[in-house]
């Protein structure tokens, strides 16, 4: 492996380009990324590119201009969800004949740039409330409709701010939501559609920044930074209906304008704009290969399994609590006074449980809770195993639901059957909530797609991409993401064990990938074992027909005790030896017989990568506490001893030698609505600054607070709005960083 050290800025110059967030508070988290707003003339994009983000994009300006001369080959197929909305009697909405003729107007723009989009699935949503779409409601939209890993458009009668602004649409740049709100009529205007497409690639306006000179002197740092667009003074009301450019402006040398009023992604009428450029499509095209590559159609949308009412249906035969549980009638949630409050601040364990029938290997749910306490310490199970903590963050019932989200249960539900039990599991009244009615929705997402070379993983967003697939012989066994034992990188890695005791399981993890055409394909991961009994089905399997035949060639056994090991396997090479080839439907096969029946031994995988289709591997650049602690941060290349890079500018902000000296924890992780942070163990400063920052530098969130040392010390922030993904709690004083700690939001 070869290592090179990169030194970078990592706030705010590490943002995408087209990442147009400023920090982000709960009052200004709705001011979107990009609003085009309807009508002649437009105004003007809210949102501006900081000197960072700047930066960083003529840090690689040169790879995305360098797709002006590559060939395309290789269609690359976006999968997008439409969300329609409707009146709550389920009139009105967009046609499904106006919704194809959009996207076959999407499709044949964006065939210059080989994307093509497809739809992946599709909801109708019943509600006048949304139907009318305000910019403060899309928190609760989404959270309830979007699906993640494909673009989610939803369609909307009318969209507005609700203080009078109203838009076309909008659309997220790369770092942001996989999100495009659209206007009906603007869906249909035969332009509007394809701009926020080219905003959710990267493209920016024409006119961006204004201070392009007309003779294009400065067009590869000024304007939208690409040079085969002519200089825009912004052409909202000075194009004509011929249209022709009617304005007078002239840049800073006196120069006339004379932009392009046909360009798709300028203020021109939105029936002029047809038109994208050869730099515009290199933009778009290096976007959807480079920022946009993790979009995937395999996990299918989230289907309505059943409701309960714990007020109402307590005679329901499948209704059970256990300890103390009570009717109370507090929160009034809906019709029914009557609510189920579990737990009497007493002894614990006390629980409501509900059996749902949901379709067989069912491999996510959805569970959208009413009801209402301030509860730290309440849990989920499945079929009477813990899956996750949950807080009913709300003191009543106006504030909506709290979603719940429960990953990798298909071993649990392959008789169509699941028993949700909610537990106040805690002597005391931590754990106590109240809860009125709960909605089940279930999802297979089981069949995966196959990955990209190259491909790499160290599993820190806590949750498994599309491309894997686990599968345990038996309910008893487990191959899942954990936190425990140590992960190499990351936050988290892949454990293969049995998950009680007294049982045994064979656990098995694929990874499916794409080697048609690859010329030397190489895997590389890393492995540990703790107190794993040696057997012979533990090892590394591949299959060149999609998973219906393996064959093994690699043994996981024999490993140091909780020591990482690093593994790399010549895929050609030993296709060739075991008569396999390189197929597009090629498996990966990570496997574990746990034949000792205690949950204390394993195996862990970790860092996967595989890389060799055009015997160039992608550098990888994970960063660490230890990275910023130090001040820079290391790229690898693994397996490449001829790797050369231009280095990325200067330092990172490194992490204040204090650091050490201070503590803070943060829970729940995953977290929801609400992130709890106590200070118990800081004792280093009086007054801090805490910083949400998302894995592209970006601060989404701010606030300050005074530290009460040695006492009762937490503090409790507001997430709900903030799209899920991984981030860190970066606590500062004095403009020194003192603390850095990851966590993981899952809607």
């Amino acid at each position: 492996m070869k290592t090179t050290n990169f030194l970078f800025l990592l706030i705010p110059c590490f943002l995408f380009s087209g990442l147009l967030l400023q920090a982000q508070t709960p009052e200004n988290y709705q001011q979107q990324i990009h609003q085009h707003t309807e009508g002649e003339p437009n105004h003007e994009c809210g949102a501006h590119p900081t000197t960072g983000q700047v930066n960083y994009m003529n840090l690689t300006a040169r790879e995305r201009q360098n797709y002006v001369s590559q060939s395309r080959a290789g269609t690359i197929y976006i999968p997008v969800r439409h969300i329609i909305v409707r009146k709550s009697d389920g009139t009105g909405g967009i046609s499904s004949t106006d919704l194809q003729n959009a996207m076959d107007e999407l499709n044949t723009t964006y065939a210059a740039a080989n994307i093509q989009f497809y739809e992946c699935s599709k909801a109708y949503v019943n509600s006048d409330t949304y139907y009318d779409f305000e910019t403060s409601e899309e928190a609760a939209l989404a959270a309830a409709y979007e699906v993640a890993n494909v673009v989610n458009i939803f369609h909307c009668n009318t969209v507005s701010n609700g203080a009078g602004s109203f838009y076309c649409g909008y659309a997220y740049f790369p770092g942001g939501a996989d999100r495009i709100v659209m206007k009906n009529s603007c869906t249909t205007n035969g332009s509007t559609f394809i701009h926020e497409f080219g905003h959710y690639f990267s493209a920016y306006h024409t006119h961006q920044g204004g201070n392009e000179l007309v003779n294009g002197s400065n067009c590869s740092t000024a304007g939208d930074q690409i040079c085969d667009t002519p200089a825009d003074p912004n052409l909202s009301g000075v194009v004509n209906s011929s249209c022709v450019y009617t304005g007078t402006a002239t840049d800073a040398n006196g120069d006339s304008y004379t932009p392009q009023t046909t360009n798709y992604m300028s203020y021109s009428r939105k029936s002029c704009r047809t038109v994208f450029t050869n730099g515009q499509i290199a933009r778009i095209r290096y976007s959807a290969v480079n920022d946009r590559n993790y979009l995937t159609c395999s996990c299918f949308s989230y289907d309505y399994v059943g409701y309960f009412n714990f007020g109402s249906d307590v005679s329901s035969h499948n209704y059970t609590t256990t300890g103390t549980t009570s009717l109370v009638s507090v929160y009034n949630c809906d019709s029914d006074p009557l609510q189920q409050r579990v737990g009497g601040c007493s002894s614990a364990p006390n629980s409501v449980s509900v059996d749902f029938d949901v379709p067989a290997g069912t491999d996510k749910l959805r569970l959208l809770l009413k009801g209402g306490w301030q509860n730290s310490h309440s849990e989920i199970h499945i079929d009477g195993q813990y899956q996750k903590d949950f807080t009913l963050n709300t003191s009543s019932c106006s504030t909506g639901y709290t979603y719940v989200y429960i990953y990798n249960i298909s071993n649990h539900t392959q008789d169509g059957k699941v028993t949700i039990e909610l537990v106040d599991p805690t002597t005391g009244c931590a754990g106590d909530f109240i809860i009125d009615y709960m909605y089940v929705y279930a999802a297979n997402c089981n069949e995966s797609s196959y990955a990209k070379i190259p491909y790499f993983t160290n599993f820190n967003s806590g949750i498994l991409d599309n491309y894997w697939l686990t599968q345990s012989s038996n309910e008893f066994g487990r191959a899942e993401l954990t936190n425990l034992n140590g992960p190499y990188s990351g936050a988290y890695h892949l454990v293969m064990d049995v998950n009680t005791n007294g049982n045994y399981a064979t656990n098995q993890a694929d990874l499916r990938v794409d080697l048609d055409n690859c010329t030397s394909p190489t895997l590389y991961f890393r492995w540990k074992e703790f107190n794993d009994e040696t057997h012979t089905q533990d090892g590394v399997y591949l299959s060149d027909d999609g998973g219906e035949n393996f064959v093994k060639v690699h043994d996981l056994t024999g490993g140091t005790y909780n020591t990482w090991t690093a593994v790399s396997l010549n895929l050609a090479t030993l296709a060739t030896t075991h008569g396999l080839t390189l197929s597009s439907e090629f498996v990966i096969r990570f496997q574990q017989y746990d034949n000792y029946k205690a949950t204390t031994d394993g195996i862990a995988i970790d860092y996967v990568y595989v890389y060799g289709c055009n015997n160039t591997p992608t550098p990888m650049v994970i960063m660490t506490d230890e990275d910023r602690r130090r001040g820079s941060v290391v790229t690898e290349f693994p397996g490449w001893e001829n790797a050369t890079n231009d280095p990325l500018s200067t330092d990172i902000d490194a992490i204040d030698e204090t650091a050490s000296k201070t503590e803070v924890d943060v829970f729940p992780n995953p977290a929801d609505q609400q992130l709890s942070l106590n200070f118990r163990q800081f004792k280093t400063a009086d007054k801090v600054t805490i910083k949400l920052v998302n894995m592209l530098g970006a601060v989404q969130y701010t606030t300050t607070h005074n530290i009460n040392n040695g006492q009762s010390d937490v503090i409790g922030l507001s997430i709900e709005q903030l799209p899920a993904g991984v981030y860190s709690v970066v606590i500062e004083s004095n403009n020194k960083m003192l603390h850095n700690k990851r966590f993981v939001i899952e809607h």
